[in-house]
């Protein structure tokens, strides 16, 4: 396992782009919080560079990022959207 510098950082972004548009889904961005930490939509994952590919630990165990995403985006779109639809009604009205 290697921590992602920024060589695989800009890799891991671009595969991310070609991802989201080639299955034409609802892009939820890979935010970094730390070294290999970021979170998805809701959730704090662990991204790491296994040989030619990239390893994702979440909560459900391991998985590839491809099959990460697809086990995740609808879940976490469905959860974002909530989590703004609230915030949004918390939003004192100005006098």
């Amino acid at each position: 396992n290697t921590a992602l510098n920024i060589p695989s950082l800009l890799l891991l972004e671009t595969y991310l782009d070609e991802y989201y548009n080639k299955h034409k889904i609802n892009k939820i961005p890979f935010k970094k919080t730390t070294k290999n930490n970021y979170e998805y939509g809701t959730q704090r994952i662990v991204i790491k560079m296994e040989g030619s590919f990239f390893r994702v630990k979440f909560a459900g165990g391991y998985a590839t990022v491809d099959k990460f995403i697809e086990l995740n985006a609808n879940m976490e779109s469905v959860k974002l959207k909530t989590k703004g639809a609230a915030a949004k009604k918390k939003v004192p009205k100005k006098k």
